[in-house]
Formats: structure tokens, sequence, C-alpha cells
């Protein structure tokens, strides 16, 4: 299980597109919405998917992290469907923003350290 609760994805060997792989295909702006919505009810993560720019959704499709559900209106606006994949991959950025934050404040600390010896 993942984070979140739900099956991890598939080993990389079966699939088009690894977690970290797709995250590192993502510019860092998506990657921060995808770590925010972690943890998340999965009804408000599809919601927040619906209502990304029409780029970051277009990236999303493209790496299979979502899929167009049903026609909502007629006019071609479709519904986004998170896969098993989008919801790995939104774990896999919670985890990448961790690090990079405690890297960062290893990074604080050894910087104070040497102003204390001056």
């Amino acid at each position: 299980m993942g984070i979140t609760g739900r099956p991890k994805q598939p080993s990389c060997a079966d699939a088009d597109w690894c977690p970290r792989e797709t995250l590192d295909f993502l510019p860092p702006p998506l990657v921060g919405v995808l770590a925010g919505l972690q943890g998340s009810p999965e009804s408000v993560t599809q919601a927040a998917i619906q209502l990304l720019p029409f780029g970051s959704r277009a990236a999303l499709e493209s790496t299979g992290m979502v899929v167009t559900g049903e026609d909502i209106d007629g006019r071609g606006h479709y519904v986004l469907r998170l896969t098993p994949l989008g919801l790995a991959v939104i774990d896999e950025a919670a985890d990448s923003l961790d690090a990079l934050a405690e890297d960062a404040d290893l990074d604080i600390r050894a910087a104070q350290a040497l102003a204390s010896r001056r």
C-alpha cells in the first residue's frame, strides 16, 4: 500500500510509465500541486485535477495519470479520471517534496554551523 492507503502502482516493467519517471516529466509547479493533494479524499483530488489549466491536464493525460471519462455537456468537455499511476505519482510527489525539504533543512543547519565558527 502507498502512503494514501491505496494500492501501489505495478512494477515499472509492467507499465509504460513509472511514478518516478512520470514525476520527472512534469513541471515543478504541477508537482507541487500534486504533492498538496496527497492524503486528500479521492473526490477532492478528482475535482482539483479537473480544475487544472489545460496544459497541466494534457500533461497528466499524456502520461496516463488520467483518462477521459464521459462527455459532461455534449460539447466535448470530458470528466478526467485518475488512474492507479496517477495516484502513485501523487504519493511520489509528496515524498519527493518531503525529501527536498529535509535537504534544505540540512543546508540551513550547515550554513548556520559554518557561520557560528566565524
